[in-house]
Order: C-alpha cells, then sequence, then structure tokens
C-alpha cells in the first residue's frame, strides 16, 4: 500500500523503513513493549516478539503472493524492496510529517531552490539508489 500511494504520501510525510534495532522509534512498537510478557501472551493470546512473525517481508513472497493493483505493479514493489538497506531486517514502516505541516513552522512565502527531505519534501529515506 505504501508503494501504491507513495506520491500521495510523499507530499506529507517521509517514509521510512525501521529495522529491529530501531523499533524504540516508533510509538506503535513503544506502546506494545509495554505490555507484560504475561499479559501479551495469555490475554492477548500474541507473542512478545510478535514482529518477527507478523511484520516480515521477502522478494519471494512479493513475487509469490502480491497481484498488484491499479495504481501499483508487482515490479514497482519489487523495485522499492530491493532498495531497502537490509531488507530482511525491516519489521515495520515510520511516516514522519513534514515540519513544514507543523503548527510552530514559521511561514514563508519564500520557495526553497531545493527542498530539503523531511522539511518541505517527503519520500522514502535510505533507500539505495537504482543499479
Amino acid at each position: 500500500q505504501v508503494a501504491a500511494c507513495h506520491e500521495n504520501l510523499s507530499q506529507y510525510y517521509t517514509i521510512s523503513f525501521l529495522r529491529k534495532d530501531q523499533l524504540a522509534e516508533h510509538t506503535l512498537w513503544k506502546a506494545t513493549n509495554t505490555i507484560s510478557p504475561d499479559s501479551m501472551k495469555g490475554w492477548l493470546a500474541k507473542v512478545i516478539n510478535q514482529e518477527d512473525i507478523y511484520c516480515t517481508l521477502d522478494a519471494r513472497q512479493i513475487k509469490n503472493g502480491c497481484a498488484g493493483d491499479a495504481s501499483v505493479t508487482k515490479e514497482e514493489i519489487l523495485d522499492v524492496f530491493r532498495r531497502i538497506d537490509r531488507a530482511d531486517e525491516v519489521r515495520m514502516i515510520k511516516l514522519t510529517a513534514l515540519r513544514k505541516f507543523h503548527p510552530a513552522y514559521p511561514k514563508s512565502d519564500l520557495q526553497r531552490a531545493r527542498p530539503t527531505l523531511g522539511l518541505n519534501r517527503g519520500g522514502y529515506v535510505g533507500l539505495r539508489s537504482r543499479r
């Protein structure tokens, strides 16, 4: 869905792919990480490391299980996936609102000659260049 909505999302957000060692940056992970292992297993019927089970993806799964749709092709999804550094370690996607939308951001009629990622330009963060 992120690849399909990339153009729209990029108007408002940067898009980061978080590895296991970066999950503390993700609000959902931080919140669920406060649940005790006993409650997670007994009450919610989930394992404590659920992101290792439900939040993984590899190229084979994309090739075999993803049909694409009218807004994105399987090849476009694979292109993004192949450019993610250490994609096998990615567990979550983080959208960060551009700073120009923060209420405290100083408004100006001046347009920057070169948009700055995260400030007034969104899109993918950290993807490798196409070969």
